[in-house]
């Protein structure tokens, strides 16, 4: 399930979960409301193995700013309270995905994460 939070237990529930992916996200953007769609599919195929977050960036304005949120919806990863950076053969070292992102593009990247020691 999707959970929606504010800035009060973003960094609560990073530390206490070995995966998180965190969708910013903003009310009246359109494709933010077909990636949360996309973000239903990708719960329903990983159940609680991860954890997965939304945050309204108008909601919480100083999370936006502290992660550098220009644009929305915006995807993070977290693995055990610390960012991930992932390597990418077009675009070198990420540490977000932006825009649109269908399920079957963030599986790889939720194995990846699922199957890393830490």
């Amino acid at each position: 399930m999707i959970e929606h939070i504010d800035e009060r237990n973003f960094y609560d529930i990073i530390k206490h979960n070995d995966v998180v992916l965190v969708d910013f996200t903003s009310k009246y953007c359109a494709p933010c409301k077909l990636q949360e769609r996309e973000l239903v599919n990708i719960d329903r195929q990983f159940g609680n193995k991860i954890k997965i977050i939304s945050v309204e960036i108008s909601r919480s304005p100083r999370l936006a700013s502290k992660f550098g949120i220009v644009a929305t919806p915006t995807l993070m990863f977290f693995k055990k309270g610390k960012k991930v950076r992932f390597t990418s053969r077009s675009q070198g070292r990420i540490d977000r995905f932006i825009g649109l992102r269908q399920a079957r593009q963030l599986v790889g990247p939720i194995n990846f994460l699922l199957n890393m020691k830490v």
